[in-house]
């Protein structure tokens, strides 16, 4: 009877403790599956927010990059420099691209795009100054050098042909017209250096002077015996000086147009810059607060499984006390009772064997 109540004992303390074991284990596995879980959404959020801030951040270098080899360009007219603006436009246009797959929000993709459609007029602005640049460097290389080095002919054949200094009108006309051509030269270099409007009036005013000059220089040749045939140097060193004239002014149209291009440009990249600007701090300011929330959530989610095991312990104990008192006490108290009837019963056997051996003695 004994071992089957302490067999019955044993099997209710091992289920109960069983019971709360699985219960602590389970509470337990679904914390740390929870925890997983909200650690890889958390890893997942930040790892794309990282992607975009850094695409966001390259977007700002490319369009430097950009704007750097345009301004070389523009200054020192290297084809290497064109070709790479090209390959930096291409580039900025892949990062975009890039970035915009990164996202969903419409706001976002709104300001991407617009982005992508400044870039194009971008581009499109710079192949205008590119064309310009060409157009103006053209005039530079062939017609206007070209101009200046036919002039500089007719005045020397004339300087060497005549003997100026012997004729004060031949000596002071043709000082007059060097001297006002040389002006020409100087001003139209500085205007095509420092691009100041100021330059561009005093080579006019100069070509004026210059083609009286030169009117002034045919007449006294030609008042002089013997060099009527030099007179032609004369008119044709006039001809050509209309001829630089007029080159010049397509090259200040030319120089023009590039200012009016080159501020859109300008334009164009600061609309470009600021959206790009806004969108990396967007992005910035939204990693900053995912990355506290999910901390946050973390922390929160690391208590929550502390409490659980706290609790998964508490309910274990719990069980064990309820095996305890409901099941295990009132099984002892009985196998109590049972001893104790027992040895009552021991004690009156023992007793009337006592009685009997007496009684059988006293008969004897």
């Amino acid at each position: 009877m004994l071992t089957l109540y302490k067999r019955k004992i044993i099997f209710k303390i091992i289920f109960g403790y069983l019971l709360a074991v699985s219960v602590m284990v389970g509470i337990v596995i679904f914390s740390l599956t929870r925890l997983n879980e909200i650690t890889e959404s958390v890893d997942d959020i930040t790892n794309r927010l990282a992607v975009a801030r850094t695409l966001s951040q390259s977007i700002t270098g490319k369009i430097r990059l950009v704007r750097f080899y345009a301004e070389r360009y523009q200054r020192f007219y290297n084809q290497e420099d064109l070709d790479l603006f090209n390959e930096k436009i291409i580039d900025l246009q892949k990062g975009l691209d890039e970035i915009g797959s990164q996202f969903s929000n419409k706001s976002r993709l709104e300001k991407i795009h617009y982005i992508q459609q400044e870039t194009k007029h971008y581009e499109e602005e710079y192949e205008n100054i590119a064309r310009l640049i060409m157009y103006q460097q053209s005039l530079l290389s062939t017609t206007f050098l070209k101009q200046e080095l036919l002039i500089e002919n007719q005045l020397s054949a004339i300087r060497i042909n005549v003997g100026i200094v012997q004729h004060p009108d031949i000596f002071f006309s043709f000082g007059n017209a060097r001297n006002s051509f040389q002006l020409m030269r100087l001003y139209q270099s500085k205007y095509l250096s420092e691009e100041d409007e100021k330059y561009y009036v005093m080579f006019k005013s100069n070509y004026g002077y210059a083609t009286k000059a030169f009117s002034a220089l045919n007449a006294a040749l030609q008042n002089v015996a013997g060099n009527s045939r030099l007179s032609l140097n004369a008119v044709k060193a006039n001809a050509e000086l209309t001829v630089y004239y007029e080159t010049f002014l397509k090259i200040r149209t030319a120089s023009l147009k590039l200012k009016k291009a080159a501020r859109k440009l300008d334009q164009h990249e600061l609309e470009v810059t600021d959206t790009a600007s806004v969108i990396a701090s967007e992005i910035e300011d939204e990693y900053q607060i995912q990355n506290t929330v999910m901390q946050s959530l973390v922390l929160r989610t690391q208590i929550e499984l502390v409490v659980a095991v706290v609790i998964a312990i508490s309910l274990s104990l719990g069980l064990i006390y309820v095996v305890s008192r409901m099941i295990t006490t009132p099984i002892f108290n009985k196998m109590q009772r049972e001893a104790e009837e027992l040895k009552i019963a021991r004690d009156k056997a023992e007793i009337a064997n006592r009685v009997k051996t007496e009684f059988v003695a006293n008969m004897s």
